[in-house]
């Protein structure tokens, strides 16, 4: 194992155990927002510590669409957090909805590609 694998491990092994330790202690809102955030983080990181420039075309093909799905739900998460934290939610529906609906785009885009 070498620090291109062991870095993006110890990462997600932390954001995980962060997100879980928030959502713990509270249960809704902001808390499983963070918790979600955290999630998506947490599994980039983990995809980012398997690929390899020596894995075969294929698997490499998989990995890279599922970190961009995780990828792309990091700044969505972070912006409905943050819209919860500041208690903007009501007055922003608008934008976080057209946020979420273009990362439903762009996700369907990329497992439509071959």
């Amino acid at each position: 194992m070498n620090h291109f694998t062991f870095s993006p491990l110890v990462t997600a092994t932390t954001t995980l155990l962060l997100g879980v330790f928030v959502v713990l202690r509270k249960k809704e809102g902001v808390g499983v927002l963070f918790f979600l955030y955290s999630l998506a983080i947490g599994l980039w990181s983990l995809c980012v510590s398997f690929f390899s420039p020596t894995l075969p075309v294929a698997y490499a093909n998989v990995l890279g669409k599922i970190l961009h799905l995780w990828a792309s739900l990091i700044p969505a998460f972070f912006l409905h957090f943050t819209l919860i934290l500041c208690d903007e939610i009501k007055k922003r529906a608008r934008l976080l909805f057209v946020i979420y609906g273009i990362v439903i785009v762009f996700n369907c885009l990329i497992f439509l590609q071959r």
